[in-house]
């Protein structure tokens, strides 16, 4: 899968998840406008949205809450 290309960084600091639930493990704390790539969003069962990222510059992958996130996150679902 390929991101969607440059995207907008973190608003605030954000835990990046290996899901898309507050409850799944956090694999990172990321600081506030850190550069981001998109791939695709996810609804999850409380109709929240996630965004699958890749920290950019870092093999770093998983999800990110949208509201954490400039533009909501992911035009693409997944």
């Amino acid at each position: 899968m390929s991101p969607i290309g440059a995207a907008d960084p973190t608003l605030d600091s954000s835990p990046l998840r290996t899901g898309p639930y507050e409850s799944c493990t956090s694999l990172k704390t990321l600081p506030g406008s850190t550069a981001l790539d998109y791939y695709c969003y996810v609804t999850n069962s409380y109709d929240h949205t996630w965004t699958y990222v890749k920290v950019r510059g870092q093999n770093l992958y998983g999800w990110i809450f949208d509201d954490h996130l400039y533009s909501n996150g992911s035009p693409y679902k997944c």
